[in-house]
């Protein structure tokens, strides 16, 4: 349910949480997804940029999403080179491409 309105609100409370309790480094925050997950990671990752050190795809589709805040944070892009479902196999690699 990453394209809900909400969800970065969401992410940024739950930082803010664990922060509070002093359990994290805000400077060290990482986020990964795999599958659907890994769509919404290609998404959040770019709208939530300020506020992560890096970000991890695995086997999702970027449905368009745009890389253009990713400059600054580590961003991984994992899809089987034989992972043909909804084409994310080429599709990461255009996604790695439009990073570079």
């Amino acid at each position: 349910m990453w394209w809900k309105s909400y969800i970065p609100d969401f992410i940024t409370i739950i930082i803010q949480c664990f922060s509070v309790m002093e359990m994290i480094d805000t400077n060290k925050v990482f986020i990964t997804g795999y599958s659907a997950g890994g769509d919404g990671i290609y998404h959040v990752a770019s709208m939530m940029a300020d506020l992560l050190a890096g970000a991890a795809m695995m086997a999702g589709h970027p449905n368009q999403a745009d890389c253009y805040n990713l400059r600054n944070i580590a961003f991984s892009v994992q899809a089987g080179d034989h992972d043909h479902a909804y084409d994310r196999a080429n599709w990461a690699k255009v996604y790695i491409q439009k990073i570079q």
